[in-house]
């Protein structure tokens, strides 16, 4: 369990509910989609639609039409999540989305202390979270754009069940290629007598074409996006995350990530901070594949299918 509990704090850099610490639930900073997972976390003013769920819910205001995504999460220790995504483009100005996250902690060994102090072995225990929440985009003007969610979270850890309320708010603006976002997450109650891991991002992406439009087409067929996001933790000031990431898109249909996460990592060794993937869009529907590498504790998998309709 402790292991567990290590990689989660690892992962966001937010100390778990463990040995007295005040702030909990740090799965809620686990990215929900590929992209956001390849590009280090760093698009809160890069991803639009549905992707922007759990990271700008400004973003939001660029869906089409509608939108549905699924992630499946294989993260190392035996952690997994599924993440289920929808967004409506209710006006050309205002969109709606809804948002269902199940974690799983895994199976983890459960021991008893016998009368002696020794260990007895006790079967094994399966700790999990759920995340439902609906959410809202707007666009002000060709310019700026606000979005807010909000969600019922709950957290079973065998033995310790509770749940809250929580939510928060994005804005965006958007000229010439150029982005730049400010949002506050998980702002709300307690959670099993820990606060949540409320942070505020600050964002910006540019969009470089790196060809120009010919005969019919209006858009670049390549194109590449540099992003870069810093993260503040508003329960622990010095619990600061950065990230950094570029995303190669060909004609539409291939999308080449990498980004780099930058933490306080102590003394874990090994290849630590890289992410990657690759997207692969056909019509409107694109795969897209995530490995994000954790040093000592492995390297971690996302998949994610995006479809518009």
């Amino acid at each position: 369990m402790r292991k567990t509990l290590a990689l989660l704090g690892f992962l966001f850099s937010i100390p778990y509910t463990y040995a007295g610490t005040s702030t909990g639930a740090a799965w809620m900073g686990m990215p929900t989609d590929a992209q956001t997972a390849a590009l280090a976390g760093a698009t809160g003013a890069w991803n639009e639609g549905v992707n922007s769920l759990g990271v700008n819910t400004a973003g939001l205001a660029y869906t089409k039409d509608n939108e549905v995504l699924f992630t499946q999460d294989f993260w190392a220790q035996q952690v997994s999540q599924q993440h289920l995504g929808f967004s409506h483009e209710f006006s050309p100005k205002v969109s709606v989305a809804l948002l269902v996250d199940y974690l799983s902690f895994g199976n983890i060994d459960s021991y008893l202390i016998s009368a002696g102090g020794s260990p007895v072995a006790n079967g094994t225990i399966s700790p999990n979270a759920m995340n439902l929440g609906v959410g809202c985009g707007v666009k002000l003007s060709t310019l700026f754009s606000l979005g807010g969610d909000v969600r019922m979270v709950r957290e079973d850890l065998t033995g310790t069940a509770g749940s809250t309320a929580a939510g928060g708010f994005g804005f965006l603006m958007d000229s010439h290629g150029f982005k730049a976002g400010l949002s506050v997450a998980n702002v709300g109650g307690q959670l099993n007598g820990a606060d949540l891991p409320m942070k505020a991002s600050v964002s910006a992406s540019y969009r470089i074409a790196l060809d120009k439009p010919t005969g019919m087409k209006t858009i670049s067929s390549k194109e590449l996006g540099l992003m870069a996001q810093g993260d503040v933790g508003m329960k622990d000031s010095s619990q600061t995350v950065f990230g950094v990431g570029a995303e190669y898109r060909y004609a539409e249909i291939l999308s080449a990530r990498v980004g780099y996460r930058g933490q306080n990592y102590g003394e874990l060794t090994g290849l630590k901070g890289l992410t990657m993937g690759i997207g692969l869009k056909v019509k409107k529907m694109e795969l897209s594949y995530a490995l994000v590498t954790m040093g000592d504790f492995g390297k971690s998998n996302l998949i994610t299918l995006t479809a518009g309709f």
